[in-house]
């Protein structure tokens, strides 16, 4: 399974991620500062940024997760932000 499908069915269904919980908004692809994040959701009025790889966790992929939520955090000046790495 590729990314993209992945990514598509995360999207076309969020309960999956979170389940009876109340989904707000819902992103794909959401790019700030050149980067795009693969998932942005706001749930229950916290922001998760949900980043999605199809291989083996590296501690590059941590790193560029991490990299997100600072952008995220600076660009929204938004405390409550989680990170879910797929």
């Amino acid at each position: 399974m590729k990314e993209i499908d992945i990514q598509n069915y995360l999207f076309e269904n969020p309960d999956y991620l979170f389940p009876n919980q109340n989904i707000q908004e819902q992103a794909k692809e959401y790019s700030i500062k050149g980067k795009r994040i693969d998932l942005l959701y706001r749930v229950d009025g916290v922001r998760y940024i949900v980043e999605i790889k199809n291989t083996a966790i590296r501690r590059e992929h941590l790193g560029q997760l991490i990299e997100y939520y600072g952008l995220l955090k600076g660009y929204l000046n938004e405390a409550n932000l989680k990170l879910i790495l797929v």
